[in-house]
């Protein structure tokens, strides 16, 4: 990637992509990507929660790496969806759950341990 802001990469892989077209019938991202001469940041958080990440794009794209443009949509609009998660979740509780995933599935794990076991002793 070459910004480390996903906005920004997006913008830069939405631009490029605008450009080429060579994609637009993959997914629902490049219907809505074709509307759009600029984009704000609202619209790469739209696009990016578009994207399922199926990465038909990554196996079409002429400009995908080795090519210096280096783009990966679906890498990118990981990335960002990820982003997005993390601010509308919500909670903090939650918010700290994205940035903390193995605790998270380690307390999960241990609770569900400790209910399996709980279970069998006292039901």
């Amino acid at each position: 990637m070459h910004s480390a802001n996903p906005i920004d990469e997006a913008k830069r892989v939405m631009t490029i992509c605008n450009a080429c077209r060579y994609c637009e019938g993959f997914c629902a991202v490049f219907p809505a990507m074709e509307l759009r001469r600029t984009f704000s940041a609202e619209d790469m958080k739209y696009m990016a929660n578009l994207c399922h990440n199926c990465r038909a794009c990554y196996y079409a794209c002429q400009y995908a790496p080795p090519h210096e443009f280096d783009l990966n949509v679906s890498k990118t609009f990981s990335a960002l969806r990820l982003e997005t998660y993390k601010e509308f979740a919500g909670y903090e509780l939650v918010k700290i759950f994205f940035n903390k995933n193995t605790a998270f599935m380690l307390l999960a794990f241990l609770l569900s341990l400790f209910f399996y076991f709980f279970s069998l002793y006292f039901l």
